[in-house]
């Protein structure tokens, strides 16, 4: 008998969680400051060079810091456990900033999607890699846009769709002040910069065959790095190739497809965690009935 279905939509959320709060650059922060919540931040950083530099598209500057924190809950899981429950929204810095405590709910879980997106789409590509080998090969993926009807689509000829964006519109800068040292993430600080997506070609379609994007069901995981969300309010992208490319019109302001790759990514220092990361997702879903 044929293993039942899986929902795209399930799947990628998932994965998702997995990835973010498993992300070992914010092991042991919270946050500490935000522009969101205080946009003198932004004043007192005039003078940094990398925001006199940023590219003359951008329309906006999001600034978060994260300071070092060994109470938060919001600290790094521990990858020996089968699951987690750990909650995919930044915890507040004990010492934060007054204008950070008020902060709501969503913009916290805004804030913590951003920030554990930035240079993250090759991980979400090697999320669904991992995920998908722990399936039989009679395994299928349902996807439903909107209220359309589910369509089902075999999960294994996917493709690596690039792109190269131009002009960015928002700039996001993550500062991190750790136990020993620190560090600074930025997208959009460069006038270009790369993306990848997935695509899972369209029943009756084939990879090798395809010249419109529309041809695909895409998956963006990282969408929010930009400070976007996709379509329904979701912390991703998925939906039609044509529906992507229209979406990214508030992202950046050119977008260049560079090619329809393979599906597969090499090993490489991110391999072992994404590993975990899809073994824990592929766990719940087998168990999710237990779950309820």
């Amino acid at each position: 008998m044929a293993p039942e279905s899986i929902p795209l939509q399930t799947l990628t959320t998932l994965l998702n969680y997995e990835r973010l709060v498993s992300d070992p650059r914010y092991k042991s922060t919270s946050l500490h400051s935000s522009t969101i919540a205080d946009q003198t931040l932004l004043l007192r950083l005039e003078g940094n060079a990398l925001i006199r530099k940023r590219p003359a598209s951008i329309q906006k500057i999001n600034v978060h810091t994260f300071h070092y924190d060994t109470s938060t809950p919001d600290s790094t899981q521990d990858l020996t456990l089968e699951t987690s429950t750990t909650l995919a929204t930044c915890t507040i810095h004990p010492s934060c900033d007054l204008a950070t405590r008020p902060l709501s709910s969503t913009q916290l879980e805004d804030i913590f999607y951003e920030s554990r997106s930035h240079d993250g789409c090759y991980k979400a590509l090697m999320l669904f890699q991992e995920f998908f080998s722990f399936c039989s090969s009679d395994q299928q993926l349902s996807i439903q846009i909107k209220n359309e009807e589910a369509i089902l689509v075999d999960p294994f000829p996917r493709s690596i769709i690039e792109f190269k964006l131009t002009g960015p519109k928002l700039m996001s800068v993550q500062s991190l002040q750790l136990r020993n040292g620190g560090a600074t993430y930025i997208t959009g600080g460069e006038n270009e910069g790369f993306h990848s997506t997935l695509g899972f070609p369209k029943p009756g379609t084939s990879v090798g065959q395809i010249v419109n994007l529309d041809d695909f069901f895409v998956v963006d995981m990282t969408r929010m790095q930009w400070g976007k969300r996709g379509m329904f309010g979701k912390p991703y992208f998925l939906g039609k190739g044509g529906d992507w490319q229209d979406a990214m019109d508030i992202i950046c302001d050119d977008m260049e497809e560079l090619g329809i790759g393979a599906s597969w990514i090499s090993e490489n220092q991110h391999t072992e965690l994404m590993r975990k990361c899809a073994k824990r997702a592929w766990n719940r879903w087998i168990d999710r009935e237990k779950a309820g």
